[in-house]
């Protein structure tokens, strides 16, 4: 293929992925637009004519450069690759951040559900005790108290477990939010 002819094959999905070789971009032109979609947000012409002729001491880039920037869209392209990378680290973050919550969520409803075991076998363990009590043995006065500890440490257990299955709750919530964000983005 001489310089300056289009490739051969031209990439259908151009429109909707402005980052790939355009029909009728001809090899080196995009060749030198991949160069400088590469370099990130903090690109320019100059730096990725430097780059690619390792000339650090150049001042400009040839007109060739300049004109297929501009007649190829480089700078909107470029943005649009810049947009498509930092949703896709987005995305990245916001699936580890919905793992981390799923993990806390069944640490949270493993210890809470133990949590209430232990509180309810206190409690039975009470009650067969004043069951087998003669009343002689009984303090009246320790008897509600003991009633109390247990049903708070039970009470707690539950809430603690209803706070894990909660966070559930905010975890469909960011799917949906991301599946909306898809849907219009």
């Amino acid at each position: 293929m001489q310089t300056g002819e289009p490739a051969e094959s031209s990439v259908p999905c151009a429109a909707a992925l402005p980052w790939v070789q355009r029909p009728g971009e001809c090899f080196r032109a995009y060749a030198h637009f991949a160069a400088y979609r590469d370099l990130g947000p903090g690109r320019s012409l100059l730096r990725a004519w430097r780059q690619q002729t390792g000339n650090e001491r150049a001042t400009c880039v040839p007109g060739r450069w300049t004109q297929w920037s501009q007649v190829h869209g480089w700078a909107a392209r470029a943005a649009a690759y810049d947009a498509h990378l930092e949703l896709q680290v987005r995305k990245q973050n916001e699936a580890a951040h919905i793992a981390e919550l799923a993990a806390f969520r069944e640490r949270a409803r493993k210890a809470a559900t133990h949590c209430a075991e232990i509180a309810n076998a206190a409690l039975l363990r009470a009650g067969e005790r004043l069951r087998t009590l003669e009343p002689h043995e009984i303090e009246p006065g320790m008897v509600p108290a003991y009633l109390r500890v247990a049903a708070a440490v039970l009470d707690s257990s539950l809430n603690a477990e209803a706070e894990a299955i909660g966070v559930r709750r905010l975890e469909t919530l960011l799917d949906n939010a991301s599946d909306e964000d898809q849907a219009s983005g």
